[in-house]
């Protein structure tokens, strides 16, 4: 079994180095930036990590898939707290630093995302984006509606956690705040009467009564610190309980 499973995991690598250039992918389909499948295998540690998930998940019975950018992968640097959100259960950390909607779609398309069968999922994506300057909020969203639609055509009985993006910039009035806003808004429409899949925003608790992003929560008004995570970790905690009892 185990040779079988690194030979799997060798094929599917010897399958992405030989992938056509996303931004001719791009051209070809006419599709937006964001739904358009791009992987980063030119960053070494990009690399490492999808090689470390692939094994992950021909390797694990995983329970829980949290799926993400460097927001999610800083769960990583959150041992305790990690336990108190995730502990209960078998859990891949999915999140990758710097990703974009269009590389979590790539990772599904050439990951063995159907060797495991998750009772629950978290998803929070869609940041950089917007940060990076490579979609507008429309086709962020519409990015998280694919990535939403490939889980459920992965796992059609499993729940989905979509959380809102995460509040960016320190002010309310900030322009980038507005954008990871309307990301949110967009979201609402286009993930509506799914039924496996349950919106949630934490962003308020991470606000003060002005609205503003506290130093004491998100030092660079973008990734939580241990505080930030241990919001994140009581809030989302009961409702993933939930999810994996009712499995």
């Amino acid at each position: 079994m185990m040779t079988k499973r690194l030979t799997t995991l060798a094929a599917i690598m010897f399958l992405c180095a030989g992938m056509s250039n996303p931004a001719t992918a791009q051209e070809r389909t006419g599709k937006s930036i964001a739904l358009t499948p791009a992987h980063r295998l030119g960053e070494d540690w990009w690399k490492k990590r999808f090689e470390k998930n692939v094994h992950d998940l021909l390797n694990q019975d995983a329970e829980v898939l949290i799926i993400g950018d460097s927001i999610t992968h800083g769960w990583d640097g959150q041992k305790d707290t990690w336990k108190e959100a995730f502990g209960d259960w078998r859990t891949i950390n999915m999140g990758f630093s710097g990703d974009r909607t269009e590389h979590v779609l790539w990772r599904f398309d050439n990951g063995p995302m159907s060797a495991v069968k998750p009772k629950a999922i978290m998803l929070m994506i869609g940041t950089n984006n917007v940060g990076h300057g490579s979609s507008n909020a429309k086709e962020t969203a519409e990015g998280i509606q694919a990535i939403v639609e490939k889980l459920e055509g992965y796992y059609p009985e499993t729940p989905v956690l979509v959380l809102d993006v995460f509040p960016r910039s320190a002010k309310a009035s900030d322009d980038m705040r507005k954008k990871v806003d309307e990301i949110n808004s967009y979201l609402t429409e286009l993930l509506k009467d799914r039924k496996n899949v349950e919106r949630m925003s934490v962003n308020a608790k991470f606000l003060d009564a002005d609205g503003n992003l506290p130093n004491e929560i998100m030092p660079d008004a973008l990734h939580p610190n241990t505080e930030g995570y241990k919001i994140w970790a009581s809030s989302v905690h009961p409702v993933l309980k939930k999810m994996v009892e009712d499995r």
